[in-house]
């Protein structure tokens, strides 16, 4: 919730007027072609019973507990640019433990 309620904030805070006959025009987030901003990711557990997903926006980090929660992060990502491509790692993969340091887990 509080990760929605930050992007919903940003989206909020680019001034555009509804009320406008003008097509709402997408935000213009800062990206390179090097890195995503948003990206989702799985991560397998230490039981090898499955997969935790994440999303990550900028440098937060979000479990996503269940597939409502996953189709709405898949939703952001096509609603303002990301990749739509998701990495399955390993549980103690080089990867995600530079994602999970470089990220703060927010609930």
């Amino acid at each position: 919730d509080y990760f929605i309620a930050q992007i919903q904030k940003y989206m909020n805070g680019n001034g555009t007027n509804n009320n406008s006959s003008k097509p709402e025009e997408k935000p213009v987030l800062p990206q390179t072609e090097e890195e995503d901003i948003m990206f989702i990711y799985e991560k397998k557990q230490k039981n090898g019973n499955g997969t935790d997903v994440y999303f990550v926006f900028g440098n937060k980090r979000m479990h996503l507990p269940t597939t409502t929660h996953v189709k709405e992060a898949q939703d952001l990502i096509a609603r303002y640019g990301g990749s739509k491509t998701r990495q399955v790692y390993g549980n103690d993969n080089f990867g995600v433990a530079m994602i999970e340091k470089a990220t703060e887990l927010v609930k």
